[in-house]
């Protein structure tokens, strides 16, 4: 029975083969613009599809079209944000029971929002009737604010689904940019506004090891260059020795 399944694969992927290279030679006869890429493509499509039938009419070749369709899955997970790096992983998931956690023992969406903030010695609940913008700040002190947000991110804006712009990247500066957001600011205008009048000279980008991520900012108009730091507490109150007030 086995051998009999064999032939008939083979027999049917010379058949669709033929079929294929006689189409492929009436279409370059007839199409003018049959594109060389397209002619590569379309020969890797014909020997790819013969390939499979006599694979898959082989019952020794079941295992490897085990393989083939993980590794097609694994592809198509990757569109939706999923990186797998071992192609028997999704095989494997379905017999997990229990799965060990950290920190505070859930799993987050990594949707995070600023609940609190203190500033100038006042400690606010955020809301967008009780924003940085609300409180009667100095415009000096919401200037530093926005600077230090806009120019101290990994983030970037992007269109979303429903045709407006989102942050997307680092969920600690994506959480910075919404607090914005929320208070009215429109960000993409302003990131291309500050990227435009205020060079970059230097960055260190975020790491593990430092905690830390540093950006300096040339400001034309005063002639001066400022550098915003953003980081772990511990690494950075130490070097503090002023608040603003």
């Amino acid at each position: 029975m086995s051998k009999s399944l064999t032939k008939i694969g083979l027999y049917a992927a010379i058949v669709i083969l033929i079929a294929s290279i006689v189409n492929f030679v009436i279409r370059v006869s007839t199409d003018t613009e049959y594109a060389v890429t397209a002619m590569i493509n379309d020969w890797v499509n014909y020997v790819t599809q013969a390939i499979t039938i006599l694979i898959v009419a082989a019952p020794e070749g079941l295992p490897l079209v085990i393989t083939m369709s993980l590794a097609y899955s694994v592809t198509l997970m990757k569109n939706d944000g999923l990186l797998i790096k071992a192609t028997d992983v999704p095989e494997k998931s379905a017999s997990i029971e229990e799965i060990l956690i950290g920190k505070t023992g859930t799993l987050t969406t990594g949707n995070l929002k600023i609940s609190n903030f203190y500033i100038c010695q006042q400690d606010r609940e955020n809301q967008r009737s009780n924003s940085i913008y609300n409180i009667n700040l100095p415009e000096n002190v919401l200037d530093l604010v926005e600077d230090s947000i806009f120019f101290n991110t990994d983030a970037r804006m992007e269109i979303n689904e429903n045709s407006c712009y989102e942050p997307i990247g680092n969920n600690t500066d994506v959480t910075l940019l919404k607090f914005l957001q929320d208070a009215g600011i429109p960000l993409h205008s302003e990131i291309i506004k500050r990227k435009n009048d205020f060079p970059c000279i230097y960055q260190i980008p975020f790491s593990t090891k430092n905690k830390l991520s540093a950006v300096a900012i040339e400001y034309p108009l005063e002639s001066k260059v400022r550098i915003f730091v953003k980081g772990a507490h511990e690494k950075l109150l130490p070097y503090c020795k002023t608040i603003l007030n």
